[in-house]
C-alpha cells in the first residue's frame, strides 16, 4: 500500500514537472483562483491528493511530523543550502510567512542537504529564518513526494491534502502570491 501511494504521488509530481516544463497549467478549476495559479505558473490538482505523513528531525532539535500542522495551509518547500535558487527564495518565504503565520499559514521547509544538520542550522540562523525547518538527510521524504529538483513546493490544504505544486522559485512575497494565499485561507 505504501509503495502504491508513493507511485501515485510520484506519478502526479512527474506529470506536474512535465506540464510545467512547457509553461502550461493542468487540471485547473474554473474559479477566481485559477487566474492566480496561472499567473504564478503553479500547477493545481483537479482533486485534492492524499499525501504521506512523515517524521523528520527539526533543525535545532526535536522531531516533527506533517500531521503536527493539520489545519493549516502549508507550503511544503523542499530545498538545499547548495541550491542558489533555494537560497535566494528564503527571504521571500520568510516575509510571506511572517505576514500570514497568525492566520493559519505555514511554510514547512525540508532541507535535503546530505551533510549533518549543522550547515542548515548555520544558514537559517545567519538569514533570520523562523519558519519550521526539517532535515531529510537521505532525501527519503523528498523521494516519497516525487521531488525531482529543488526548490519544489507542494501546497497542502488544512485537511492535509495536496492541492497543487511547483518546481522552481516563485515570487513568494509578491502581491499575486499574497492574494492567492488569502483566497486559499478563506476556503473551508
Amino acid at each position: 500500500m505504501k509503495r502504491q501511494k508513493r507511485f501515485v504521488l510520484m506519478s502526479i509530481v512527474g506529470i506536474l514537472v512535465s506540464v510545467l516544463s512547457v509553461q502550461s497549467i493542468f487540471l485547473l478549476r474554473a474559479s477566481a483562483e485559477e487566474d492566480l495559479f496561472e499567473t504564478l505558473q503553479i500547477g493545481r490538482f483537479e482533486q485534492p491528493v492524499d499525501v504521506p505523513n512523515f517524521t523528520l528531525p527539526v533543525i535545532g532539535g526535536g522531531k516533527a511530523d506533517l500531521t503536527d500542522y493539520t489545519g493549516k495551509l502549508i507550503f511544503l518547500n523542499f530545498w538545499a543550502t547548495w541550491c542558489p535558487y533555494c537560497r535566494t527564495e528564503r527571504g521571500a518565504l520568510q516575509t510571506t510567512y511572517e505576514k500570514y503565520k497568525d492566520k493559519g499559514f505555514l511554510v514547512l521547509s525540508v532541507s535535503i542537504d546530505r551533510g549533518d544538520a549543522e550547515t542548515v542550522r548555520k544558514f537559517i540562523e545567519e538569514h533570520g529564518i523562523t519558519f519550521p525547518n526539517l532535515h531529510d538527510q537521505m532525501s527519503a521524504v523528498a523521494s516519497e513526494f516525487g521531488v525531482r529538483g529543488v526548490p519544489s513546493t507542494i501546497f497542502i490544504d488544512g485537511n492535509g491534502k495536496a492541492i497543487g505544486g511547483v518546481i522552481g522559485p516563485r515570487p513568494w512575497d509578491s502581491a499575486e502570491m499574497h492574494r492567492l494565499i488569502e483566497q486559499l485561507l478563506s476556503q473551508p
